[in-house]
């Protein structure tokens, strides 16, 4: 745990920001009790860390390595209580450390840890329910489940998975408790803001998951979704899941559990959604591997050094432990779309700030900044005060809902476009004024598109915001 926490800190800020840590950091001088595109837990940790420790990245970094603690030690909690000792213990925490997609999530600041965080609660709340149910194990299910919808609308797959698991066996007969309805009222008295949130808004967030789901559908055929959760859960925590697994399954009274990961898996890959989407689900299979290895006794020692061996062979495209020179020769960064994607934040808004101040200061004071995605509104809103820039727009998620610059405000500095032609159908009068790059020259989203400048809008900007909003 202590080397996790040391080797995490040593290189968190190592390459910079990532794009959507900009977005967040933005929602965060927003709150409220929704988003379109995720609820509001992350947010407020965005808040908190900036009342902590100011604009530091590696501050805001602090925060998704403790969830990662967390996860870490839900995951020994779970194996001791399915009957695990010191030495399954052991087993069960070295896996979540040395797992690629349990240690590089917390590298950066966004939903997904905080998401591994609420599920592992939610798993071992289920793992102390399937053993000894009672109303108040049910309850603390509900509050888990409302807090972990706060953070990701994934619980859902989680409660889908619990749901057969529970019908599937034995379990059932706890359905017929008062438990579950005394789960489900306090889980849906704990989500009602964010459920009334959306309700005020259009549903924001439903239209958001459609169209992403159609998006992702493309993006992550099959083979795709299974080789990626393999190389992302890394080949030995993998074979622990599926003794852990098998662990579950052979008992009746643990079987519902060994339901949560099949049926997670699956509702993905029928859904289409990102291959690292189920992960969240392994902690539970891995604790229970983790027991299971401890049962037969000689085998631990093997299964810690094969873990510790693949921890060590996974880490260099796990975390920036390389000088970003090496890794770009090595073509490491090649294969982590969010490693470029931290590359270019800085030369972006200098660029932004270099066209800005080219304008008459007449036209400066009245001067809007229209980033084409949510990054380039938060970059110039994070960086943009050293430099004497007003505040971003965009249309780009939840920025539309803070809403349009005042009427007659201009001309337009747009940052981020490709070309005029969809410039020209909300603005007259653009003209590119800069290219955007990155020092290391890495090919990344940003690199080699425009910043214009635009006289203003084709129309006033109130009449013109509701055709600017887009989802990505």
């Amino acid at each position: 745990m202590a080397t996790k926490v040391v080797v995490t800190l040593a290189t968190d800020s190592r390459y910079g920001w990532h794009r959507d840590e900009l977005y967040y950091v933005a929602t965060g001088r927003h709150l409220a009790f929704g988003y379109v595109d995720f609820p509001s837990v992350t947010p407020v940790l965005a808040r908190v860390s900036h009342a902590l420790f100011g604009d530091s990245l590696v501050g805001l970094r602090v925060l998704p390595l403790i969830a990662g603690v967390g996860v870490v030690a839900l995951t020994v909690l779970m194996a001791r209580e399915l009957g695990g000792g010191p030495r399954a213990q052991l087993v069960a925490g070295l896996a979540l450390v040395t797992s690629s997609f349990f240690l590089g999530a917390d590298a950066l600041f966004q939903p997904v840890p905080f998401d591994q965080l609420t599920w592992a609660l939610c798993l071992y709340v289920l793992v102390r329910l399937v053993l000894r149910g009672n109303e108040h194990t049910w309850i603390a299910f509900g509050a888990a489940v409302g807090v972990a919808f706060w953070t990701k609308y994934t619980i859902i797959a989680l409660l889908a998975a619990v749901a057969v698991g529970f019908v599937a066996t034995g379990a059932r007969s706890q359905l017929r408790s008062r438990g579950p309805w005394l789960a489900a009222i306090v889980a849906l008295a704990i989500a009602a803001p964010n459920i009334a949130w959306q309700a005020t808004h259009h549903w924001a967030s439903i239209d958001f998951l459609r169209r992403q789901n159609a998006e992702v559908r493309k993006d992550y055929p099959p083979p795709r979704y299974v080789i990626e959760q393999i190389v992302a859960l890394g080949p030995v925590v993998l074979a622990l899941s599926i003794v852990g697994f098998r662990r579950l399954w052979r008992s009746e009274q643990l079987r519902p559990l060994a339901w949560l990961g099949p049926v997670v898996v699956l509702w993905y890959l029928v859904l289409r959604g990102k291959s690292y989407y189920p992960l969240t689900v392994y902690p539970v299979l891995v604790a229970a591997g983790a027991v299971a290895v401890e049962e037969k006794g000689r085998s631990v020692r093997a299964w810690t050094i094969a873990l510790v061996i693949g921890g060590l062979v996974a880490l260099p495209a796990t975390l920036p432990v390389l000088p970003l020179d090496t890794a770009i020769r090595a073509r490491i960064v090649d294969g982590r779309d969010d490693w470029k994607e931290e590359l270019g934040w800085h030369e972006l808004v200098r660029t932004t700030a270099m066209v800005f101040d080219r304008l008459p200061a007449a036209d400066r004071a009245r001067a809007v900044i229209f980033g084409r995605s949510y990054s380039d509104a938060g970059a110039v809103d994070l960086f943009g005060p050293r430099y004497g820039l007003p505040r971003a727009y965009s249309g780009h998620n939840t920025y539309w809902w803070w809403g349009p610059p005042p009427d007659g405000a201009g001309p337009v500095i747009a940052v981020g476009f490709a070309g005029r032609r969809l410039l020209d159908r909300y603005l007259v009068g653009c003209a590119r004024a800069a290219t955007l790059d990155n020092r290391h020259h890495v090919d990344n989203m940003e690199r080699g598109w425009g910043v214009w400048v635009c006289d203003g809008p084709r129309a006033s900007w109130s009449a013109t915001w509701p055709r600017l909003r887009a989802y990505g």
